[in-house]
């Protein structure tokens, strides 16, 4: 009986957290009661998706395969030259990368910017494979021209391996792919001694719906070699995931097939959770492309309002063009027991996800509106440029290496 209220107690605090939980990344709208029956069944994903199992049923890796096969379309990798797989998150998904870009080259340095997640320093050092950090601008966005500059001191180093990214925790700022390379080239770097992977953790489905001329460049068109997406974000899966999507021109070489198995493993684990791919393929099939962009839209459109509620009050605000975040003045801690909020610095965050109802955003504003007065508000404005620089030329990054 007393694991039973505990259960329910805990029901109620998860139940009550959805009320006010703006802060965070998680989309509210993918149904999986139709799943329920199958999540209570053993489905473990050893190996690799879509490859020989030995006669071993008890997995998803058929699901897997066509969720993977879902998102690299998506992401326009090239259809004869990729591969991946379902990860335990992002985090996973970034070490999978950084390791087959260690065990290609041999010797490799990471390049990320200051705004990247905490997560690719912590897996560069587990990796033992040397971290350096570039600048960002106040806004959230890598500086290339330091990008450039810190590579061609570091050739010696190792091979670059830049992480881009798309959507950053604070700001959901995006590095350009494309910029990154051009930043390579102006340090000199052969095309065949590079690689860039994206980490598309928050906005990658999202902005994948954009169309490509007025989309920001992340994807495999674009340059990337690898990419990571979370299925707790924006397709709102109820357990962390994530997808690794790859070129499989950038793999190391594949190991051996397990003899028990019969299938070639490329993962850096033993048994998977088949849970979560199956979660993954059911938001896909959910979702269909033309879904997945208009429940972007509607995030932005919420979050273009809240902005201009907040300005409307006084409050400084802003977002980025394609942003479901909000960046808005930090409240007072006690605000923060009612409305749990991301902060850094003099700054907070609100993110209008999918699920998010506008009613919610309402309720938060207006509470929010009514504990700042303008002592707690900055006089500075939102760090988020109106509008996206031109991209840098080669010429000028190279002019900034020699100075």
């Amino acid at each position: 009986m007393a694991a039973r209220r505990r259960l329910g107690a805990l029901r109620r605090r998860l139940d009550d957290a959805v009320r006010n939980d703006l802060g965070f990344p998680n989309s509210t709208d993918l149904d999986i009661t139709p799943l329920v029956d199958l999540l209570r069944r053993s489905a473990n994903n050893v190996g690799y998706p879509g490859r020989p199992t030995n006669g071993f049923r008890s997995h998803t890796l058929e699901e897997e395969f066509e969720a993977v096969q879902c998102v690299a379309g998506l992401l326009r990798a090239p259809t004869d030259d990729r591969t991946g797989l379902v990860t335990s998150g992002s985090t996973a998904a970034i070490r999978h990368a950084l390791l087959h870009a260690r065990d290609r080259f041999r010797k490799v340095v990471v390049y990320a910017s200051t705004a990247a997640h905490t997560c690719v320093r912590k897996v560069a050092h587990q990796l033992r494979i040397p971290f350096v950090a570039v600048p960002a601008s106040p806004g959230g966005e890598m500086d290339y021209t330091e990008l450039a500059a810190v590579v061609a001191r570091r050739r010696r180093g190792g091979v670059p391996v830049v992480v881009a990214t798309i959507g950053t925790t604070m700001f959901e700022a995006i590095d350009d792919v494309g910029r990154v390379h051009l930043a390579l080239d102006a340090a000199s770097v052969p095309s065949e001694a590079r690689h860039v992977h994206a980490d598309a953790a928050l906005a990658g489905l999202a902005l994948a719906g954009l169309p490509p001329a007025t989309r920001p460049g992340f994807d495999f068109a674009d340059g990337a070699d690898s990419i990571n997406i979370s299925g707790h974000k924006f397709l709102g899966t109820p357990e962390p995931c994530g997808i690794l999507v790859i070129r499989r021109s950038a793999c190391a070489d594949a190991v051996d097939a397990v003899t028990y198995t019969g299938s070639v493993d490329l993962t850096m684990d033993g048994s998977r959770s088949g849970h979560t791919p199956l979660m993954l393929w059911w938001a896909l099939q959910q979702f269909s492309p033309d879904v997945l962009h208009r429940r972007a839209e509607v995030s932005r459109a919420n979050a273009r309002t809240a902005v201009d509620w907040l300005t409307t009050a006084g409050i400084p605000a802003g977002r980025h063009e394609h942003a479901f975040t909000v960046v808005l003045p930090r409240p007072p801690e006690p605000f923060l027991d009612t409305w749990p909020l991301a902060v850094e610095g003099d700054w907070a965050h609100i993110i209008c996800m999918p699920g998010k109802a506008l009613d919610d955003v309402h309720r938060f504003v207006t509470d929010y509106v009514a504990v700042m007065r303008p002592p707690q508000i900055p006089a500075r404005p939102v760090p988020i440029p109106p509008a996206r620089e031109p991209a840098p030329k080669r010429a000028e990054l190279k002019d900034a290496i020699a100075c």
